[in-house]
C-alpha cells in the first residue's frame, strides 16, 4: 500500500496480485486505511520474528520426537522455491518427498524404508507457464535456484 501522485493528487492505492488499484483520493478516510495496514504490517512481522524464535527452539525437541522428517536437503529446496514464488502452479513435489505431505494431511507415519531417498522429484506442469518473476531466477533459471541451495547440483543427461 502506498499514497501515488497523480495529476497533483495524492491516492492511496495498494497492491493485489501484482496489480495496482486506487482505493481514493487522500482523506480522512484513506488515511485511517493506510495506518492500519501499517499497523498491521509492523504486527505481522512481529509474529513472524516471534514464532520464527519459536520453531527455533522448538526444532531440537521435534528432531528427538521423530517429528522433522523431511531430508535437510529436501527441506531447503522447496524452502527456496517456496521464497521464489515457483511452486505455487507450476512445479509439484512427487514421489518419495511427496509421501512426508501425505503423513502430515493424514497424521500417521510411514515406515522409514519407504522414504529412502537422496534426490527430490518435482513436477512441471508444462500447461502453465511458469513465471520466473525474480531477476535473478530468470536469468540463471531453476538450477541456478538450486545451485544456491548446494553447488553440487547440476542437470544430468
Amino acid at each position: 500500500m502506498a499514497w501515488k501522485s497523480v495529476s497533483g493528487h495524492r491516492y492511496l492505492y495498494r497492491k493485489r496480485q501484482g496489480v495496482w488499484s486506487s482505493l481514493g483520493p487522500r482523506s480522512p478516510e484513506t488515511e485511517r486505511i493506510h495506518r492500519q495496514f501499517l499497523i498491521g504490517r509492523l504486527q505481522s512481522r512481529f509474529r513472524v520474528a516471534r514464532l520464527a524464535k519459536r520453531l527455533d527452539a522448538m526444532a531440537p525437541v521435534n528432531r528427538a520426537l521423530g517429528l522433522g522428517r523431511v531430508p535437510v536437503m529436501a527441506g531447503r529446496i522447496l524452502r527456496r522455491i517456496d521464497q521464489a514464488k515457483l511452486g505455487d502452479a507450476a512445479l509439484t513435489v512427487v514421489g518419495t518427498n511427496a509421501l512426508f505431505a501425505y503423513e502430515r494431511l493424514c497424521g500417521v507415519q510411514v515406515a522409514g524404508g519407504h522414504l529412502a531417498t537422496e534426490d527430490i522429484d518435482l513436477l512441471y506442469d508444462a500447461r502453465v507457464r511458469l513465471k520466473l518473476l525474480a531477476p535473478d531466477i530468470a536469468r540463471e533459471g531453476v538450477v541456478g535456484l538450486l545451485k544456491k541451495v548446494d553447488r553440487s547440483f547440476d542437470i544430468l543427461g
